[in-house]
């Protein structure tokens, strides 16, 4: 993976009980399949990492939590311990933040809304059109 530019952004909302809720995959080029895998892989290996920095840091920002070759792991922890997780190349904090703070306001206008998954697990994440708009930012 020495290439930063083949590197993807991946986002994923992970719910309290360790069950994914929501992803986002984007890269700019082309896209390989096979490296969904190591996508779910990064993120899956850096829960781990989250769930002890979430106890230590009175943040909900938590920022780069792992990094696998050239790709970097970010996170976010929200009051009801769903975890925002972002994979990127690591060239634009700033805006990985910054995309958390707003994801996280649509989740809390979501919750308000009243929007259930069919799980009945937590906020429907997977109808939101606007977390892809996030997306291409």
């Amino acid at each position: 993976m020495s290439n930063a530019s083949s590197v993807p952004y991946v986002f994923v909302i992970v719910g309290r009980k360790d069950n994914p809720i929501y992803e986002a995959e984007w890269l700019r080029g082309p896209k390989r399949e096979e490296r969904s895998h190591l996508n779910q892989f990064i993120i899956h290996a850096a829960l781990d990492e989250v769930d002890e920095l979430k106890w230590k840091n009175k943040s909900m920002y938590l920022g780069k939590v792992d990094t696998f070759n050239d790709i970097h792991v970010s996170s976010f922890v929200t009051a009801c311990n769903f975890r925002f997780m972002m994979l990127h190349d690591g060239r634009n904090e700033d805006g990985v933040r910054a995309f958390f703070r707003d994801a996280y306001e649509l989740a809390l206008k979501v919750c308000r809304q009243g929007a259930r998954c069919q799980c009945g697990i937590g906020p429907c994440y997977g109808s939101w059109g606007r977390v892809r708009a996030l997306c291409r930012r």
